[in-house]
């Protein structure tokens, strides 16, 4: 199926257009409308979820490489260290953060299971279950 992709100048898929008159694409161009077409055979949702525009190629947004549900001890020593862009807002049980470093240190000193939440442009949104045992 080929799409028309209007997207932002952070290259975020805002519009999809999956049915077109063949003028549409020029019409955007006189309108000064940011867009690529692009050929798939994902559904639209897919790609305004999973691809961004860069340089006027869609390709894959990144991806947050940590695990859906991890567990560590409840020690305060031991933990999970995740790497990630700089800066990126944190939701830790909804109560949100940005930090800074590259580098998201999470410890406990009891058991307890958290949420995280980390969300930064053009990353795929990452929800990370922890579970602090003892």
């Amino acid at each position: 199926m080929k799409l028309l992709l209007c997207h932002d100048e952070a290259g975020r898929i805002v519009n999809t257009v999956t049915s077109y008159p063949v003028d549409l694409p020029a019409q955007y161009a006189d309108m000064g409308v940011a867009f690529v077409e692009h050929e798939t055979e994902l559904s639209a949702f897919a790609v305004a979820t999973m691809l961004h525009v860069v340089d006027g190629a869609v390709v894959a947004r990144p991806t947050f490489d940590v695990a859906d549900e991890v567990e560590i001890a409840a020690n305060g020593v031991d933990g999970l260290t995740i790497t990630i862009p700089d800066p990126c807002a944190v939701r830790i049980d909804g109560i949100e953060q940005v930090v800074v470093g590259g580098e998201l240190l999470i410890q406990s000193d009891m058991p307890a299971t958290y949420r995280l939440e980390m969300v930064q442009w053009p990353y795929i949104d990452k929800t990370v279950v922890i579970h602090a045992v003892a």
